[in-house]
């Protein structure tokens, strides 16, 4: 099991920093001609994120936010070091977590 996987599955535990952290560390190095606007957007939206009431619903969605970022972030790097496995040649292995984001939620983010 990778450390990513660990992360992933303590994902509930992990603290406001811990996530922006890994985003940001994720976002170094994710796929996109685009990084450094995706990047110093991250670090935007956070900043206006730190602004708000802290048990406001937005607080809970901007957090839910984060989450959902980290776990794209991470699943990016997870599938990475599958393709890059030699023991197989598919890359379809599901990742074992749950979604974040549910539509029963009060702090429900829509796309």
């Amino acid at each position: 099991m990778t450390i990513i996987n660990l992360k992933m599955e303590r994902l509930e535990e992990m603290s406001i920093r811990m996530l922006y952290r890994g985003i940001l560390k994720g976002a170094k190095v994710y796929p996109s001609k685009n990084r450094a606007v995706m990047f110093q957007a991250i670090v935007d939206d956070v900043n206006d994120w730190k602004k708000l009431p802290k048990d406001s619903t937005e607080a809970k969605k901007a957090i839910k936010r984060m989450k959902m970022l980290y776990g794209h972030v991470t699943m990016w790097n997870e599938k990475m070091v599958e393709l890059h496995d030699a023991s197989t040649d598919r890359i379809d292995k599901p990742l074992p977590y749950k979604d974040i984001n549910n539509k029963k939620d009060e702090d429900f983010v829509y796309f």
